[in-house]
């Protein structure tokens, strides 16, 4: 029902109850009851009550459901396809930075950096350049008459050991009236950590008719080619010297004998031990 038809239906009710009293009281005033009067419509709400609050409008009814369709055949579903690992996003890129400011000793842009060469090893020296701590020379050692002695020694006692062993050889050419005609050698013929075995030679000159003993003898020096280093410091310090010597050697790939020969141009009897000057000859094969 709509708000009009609700407002009408209230009028029609109050109509009705006008009329009932009018002939109730008619009755009233005759002396008989008066006959009851049909309600000319239901009785309604009193009109002191304020009027309904509007009912709200109901929701339109839903559409009539279409008739089913026949049903269609179902679709061919395809194998699933292999499955890819999505390639992963790009990280989002940072802020960049500022770019640097151009050096200005760089060249322009497009043109390519100067080509740098790398300089010949010289002939007879391959490989890069070598840092050396000593210096060799080539050279021919001529033989000399020599007394020679040989001992052995520890390295700790080498220097004292040597030294003992020229101070017996100078006794023996006294004795046999002999003269030194130059400075003294040492040929280192075994070595290893404990220590070393030499010869000891000192040049003469002069003749004999005895011969020497307590161990000395006549003999000569070395004669051939070989290598020249030389080392100025003491007896101990000689130990890096040799190193060097090894790595000049080694460097070059210069081959040489099994032995060594110290050549004292300082005389040991006579100098301080770390003011030494030692020609080093290593004998070439």
């Amino acid at each position: 029902m709509t708000f009009g038809n609700l407002k009408s239906g209230a009028r029609a009710g109050v109509a009705g109850v006008l009329t009932s009293l009018l002939v109730a009281g008619t009755a009233f005033a005759q002396g008989t009851a008066p006959a009851p009067v049909p309600s000319a419509a239901p009785s309604a709400a009193p009109a002191a009550s304020p009027p309904a609050a509007a009912s709200p409008a109901l929701p339109a009814p839903a559409p009539a459901t279409p008739a089913a369709e026949p049903a269609s055949p179902a679709p061919t579903v395809p194998p699933p396809a292999a499955e890819t690992t999505p390639a992963p996003a790009p990280a989002p890129s940072a802020a960049q930075a500022p770019a640097p400011a151009p050096d200005p000793s760089a060249p322009p842009a497009g043109t390519a950096p100067p080509a740098t060469s790398t300089p010949a090893p010289a002939p007879g020296h391959p490989g890069p350049a070598h840092t050396d701590t000593v210096t060799g020379e080539t050279m021919v050692l001529n033989p000399v008459a020599v007394l020679t002695k040989t001992g052995t020694s520890s390295w700790e006692d080498g220097f004292d050991t040597i030294v003992a062993t020229l101070a017996a050889i100078q006794a023996e050419m006294n004795r046999l009236g002999l003269k030194r005609a130059g400075e003294v050698m040492i040929s280192y013929t075994q070595s290893d950590e404990a220590g070393f075995d030499f010869e000891a030679q000192v040049p003469f000159t002069g003749d004999s008719a005895e011969k020497p003993r307590d161990g000395v003898k006549i003999g000569a020096s070395y004669a051939g080619r070989v290598m020249k280093f030389h080392h100025s410091g003491s007896f101990a310090d000689m130990d890096m010297t040799y190193e060097g010597v090894a790595n000049y050697l080694d460097s070059r790939s210069i081959e040489g004998q099994d032995f060594y020969i110290e050549r004292y141009v300082t005389d040991p009897a006579t100098a301080a031990p770390e003011a030494l000057e030692v020609d080093i000859f290593v004998p070439l094969r």
